[in-house]
């Protein structure tokens, strides 16, 4: 069994954190597709959907997938430079009928 990795200054794994770390060096050098959606603020499934248009670049261990923490800060910066959009939204979360209920 393959333990979780830590954060930098805690006893607990990363998976079982309830605050998000404070800056990169406290985020693993990998870690798993869960982790980084929890690490982004999005779901698993919407991580999923970025790794499998190729958005977020992924590495295929067996049955594994990891993440990179140089993956998630390329995501976030190209981010930065786009304005957000109901299409990208929607692209990420399937199409947007309307309000959720």
């Amino acid at each position: 069994m393959t333990k979780s990795p830590k954060v930098p200054g805690t006893a607990e794994p990363m998976s079982q954190l309830s605050v998000r770390p404070t800056n990169w060096s406290q985020v693993p050098l990998a870690m798993t597709i869960e982790e980084a959606a929890r690490l982004l603020g999005i779901g698993r499934n919407g991580c999923y959907a970025l790794a499998t248009d190729g958005r977020l670049p992924v590495l295929r261990l067996g049955r594994r997938i990891v993440v990179s923490r140089e993956a998630l800060q390329r995501l976030l910066s190209e981010a930065e430079g786009s304005e957000p959009t109901a299409t990208r939204l929607s692209s990420i979360d399937g199409p947007m009928d309307g309000p959720r209920k």
